[in-house]
Order: structure tokens, then C-alpha cells, then sequence
């Protein structure tokens, strides 16, 4: 039985749901200031890795 309340997310994407979430450790104290002062920082971190994967994608096929 669910938990009264559920869970606050709103998960629009199917896709999505089936993501586990991923911890990573940073190892600059004041990059991880910076992440942890960000309003949106999971959005600014998902745009982060997005942006890193295409660019060495575009690297891995020239």
C-alpha cells in the first residue's frame, strides 16, 4: 500500500521512472560549493552530463 502523500515528484517521462538515481562524489570542495548553491542544481547536473556525453560522442566518431 503506498504511503499517504506519495511521492512529490511528478514524473511525466515513462522513461524516466525506470532511472535509478546516481551519486557521484565531487572531489573540488569549491566545484561542489558551487553545485550544492545552484537553485536547480539536478537540472544544472542532468544538462552537465548531457552536454559531456554528446561532446566526447562527437569526439569518439571523428
Amino acid at each position: 500500500m503506498a504511503k499517504k502523500g506519495g511521492n512529490p515528484q511528478n514524473f511525466n517521462n515513462p522513461a524516466k521512472t525506470s532511472l535509478e538515481p546516481l551519486t557521484v562524489r565531487l572531489s573540488d570542495k569549491q566545484i561542489d560549493d558551487f553545485v550544492r548553491s545552484l537553485p536547480n542544481r539536478n537540472e544544472w547536473l542532468r544538462q552537465a552530463i548531457a552536454e559531456a556525453y554528446k561532446r566526447d560522442k562527437q569526439q569518439q566518431s571523428a
